[in-house]
């Protein structure tokens, strides 16, 4: 994907420690679907996507010793109201699996 992406930026943090990745020849693709087009093509590739889109394909998961997660941050301007905090909380919580 282009820099910036949820699943790049989560990679990195977890298994590079905060480093770009750095690919000699890296195929930039615009939304997360070519990733798979892309990498099921070329078997030299090596593809980043979300696990729910990978399962749906026939491209194969490495396996790390624990999953990496995407951190979901909700901002909002000003004091949430009501309905907001429901919402941030209900993230807070499947967040802590209750």
């Amino acid at each position: 994907m282009r820099g910036g992406g949820g699943v790049q930026a989560s990679i990195e943090d977890e298994l590079l420690h905060g480093k770009s990745i750095a690919a000699p020849n890296p195929i930039v693709v615009q939304i997360s679907s070519q990733v798979i087009k892309v990498t099921e093509q070329l078997p030299e590739a090596l593809g980043l996507s979300q696990l729910s889109i990978v399962a749906k394909s026939t491209a194969h998961e490495l396996k790390t010793d624990h999953p990496i997660v995407q951190r979901l941050a909700l901002l909002t301007l000003g004091d949430p109201t009501p309905i907001m905090r429901r919402v941030i909380e209900a993230a807070h919580n499947q967040k802590l699996g209750t």
